[in-house]
């Protein structure tokens, strides 16, 4: 359990951890990539404004005066931009009349000739968009009736520093997450420590007191039988031998489950599981006559199973002997064992007075009780569902609790 518990802790951590991180450089280079293609569209636009060529002069000053240059500013100049943008900027435009090339000017970039640029042209022509990437070009289109002029701008350089802190980014992301992967292994042992002392003291003292508790209850049950081989026998003696029982079997309920917790102790072989399970299911026939409820059971032939028969056989008892005490008279209690694949399901199902959904995630733990004066005139002590779930958890299996009504109980093992 303390294990379990530690890998729980180590999980959760390392998932905020690697979603943290996750997070946070996602965002860094989403905004980061949204800026490459902010600028390249402000400097497309001005490509735009300005007949396919980047006025030369100076950026306008802060009071937003006319820009000083030689070709005729349109428009205000983005933040990106300043007098050395036209000579560092490569950039070519293309016009079509339809599918048709009127103009080509490719005078600002040695890496694409006329060729090329008709061909990109026509391919982002096809896409039938109005700006995006293609290679590393940016490109926007501006129409004029019947024109058509692609612009596109050599983004190579921002790109390359792009993908350049995208890989930085997520190799740096890495190693502080493999650092952090390693602190949280270690300061896991530590963390879980004083419950891991807690625990095994717990533990400990459950096995102790259990065993200290069976040498008492021995001799009280040696003392009724002579009492008993003496003639004396009245409702108090009756009383006590029954409560003898009950916390006898309550102890050996706890140490059971604590030895569960310790190590796993089942001998595990394969055994017809239908004949097992056939043997218990018939034990309980003459108990269901007494009681006068409803009792079947549907058995599929030939089913075997990898397990300890010893704790199936208690396991089918333990679920039955539930079904039967809190179900009331004429009662339904139905006891199927069906192949389900390559897995074998047992389901134990019993009418009962009342139980709430709400109730169902509790049914397995120690002592839980929906009922309380029910349980103690039915002998109940809250543990047989904690015992059962063990040995399910034993045998790499599951089960499950499930009420249709609140009317009903569902009891369902898969093996």
């Amino acid at each position: 359990m303390i294990k379990k518990l530690r890998y729980k802790f180590i999980l959760i951590a390392l998932v905020s951890v690697f979603t943290t991180l996750t997070l946070i450089m996602g965002s860094v280079n989403v905004l980061n990539y949204h800026k490459v293609t902010q600028n390249a569209d402000n400097l497309l636009q001005i490509l735009v404004d300005n007949d396919g060529k980047f006025p030369i002069g100076q950026r306008p000053d802060e009071e937003g005066a006319p820009f000083d240059q030689n070709e005729g500013f349109v428009g205000p100049a983005p933040d990106n931009y300043n007098e050395e943008t036209p000579y560092e900027s490569r950039y070519f435009s293309v016009t079509l009349v339809g599918q048709d090339v009127q103009t080509t000017n490719t005078e600002q970039i040695q890496a694409v000739d006329q060729q090329q640029a008709t061909t990109y042209a026509r391919q982002v022509y096809q896409q039938d968009r109005i700006s995006g990437f293609i290679n590393n070009y940016r490109y926007k289109i501006e129409k004029d009736g019947e024109n058509t002029t692609i612009y596109f701008l050599d983004c190579t350089r921002t790109l390359d520093a792009f993908y350049s802190f995208l890989l930085i980014s997520v190799l740096v992301s890495l190693i502080g997450f493999l650092i952090v992967c390693f602190l949280i292994v270690l300061a896991s042992r530590r963390v879980t420590r004083p419950v891991a002392e807690s625990y095994e003291k717990q533990k400990q003292f459950v096995t102790d007191a259990g065993h200290e508790i069976k040498t008492p209850l021995a001799i009280i049950q040696a003392d009724l039988d002579v009492l008993d081989l003496e003639g004396i026998n009245n409702e108090w003696l009756q009383d006590i031998r029954f409560q003898t029982k009950r916390l006898s079997s309550l102890t050996q309920d706890l140490i059971f489950l604590s030895k569960m917790e310790e190590t796993n102790t089942f001998s595990m072989k394969e055994f017809s599981l239908s004949d097992t399970v056939q043997g218990i299911a018939r034990s309980f026939e003459s108990r269901a006559r007494m009681e006068d409820k409803k009792y079947t059971y549907e058995i599929e032939p030939d089913l075997t199973i990898q397990g300890d028969q010893q704790r199936i056989e208690q396991l089918i008892s333990l679920l039955l002997d539930n079904a039967f005490k809190y179900s009331y008279t004429q009662g339904e209690i139905r006891l199927d064992v069906k192949e389900k694949g390559k897995k074998k399901r047992i389901q134990v199902y019993n009418t009962t007075e009342s139980i709430s959904r709400k109730n169902l995630p509790y049914l397995f733990d120690r002592f839980y009780r929906i009922d309380s004066s029910r349980s103690r005139q039915t002998g109940g002590s809250g543990i047989g569902l904690s015992v059962a779930q063990a040995i399910v958890e034993a045998h790499k299996g599951t089960i499950t609790a499930t009420t249709e009504d609140e009317k009903s109980l569902l009891m369902e093992i898969v093996l």
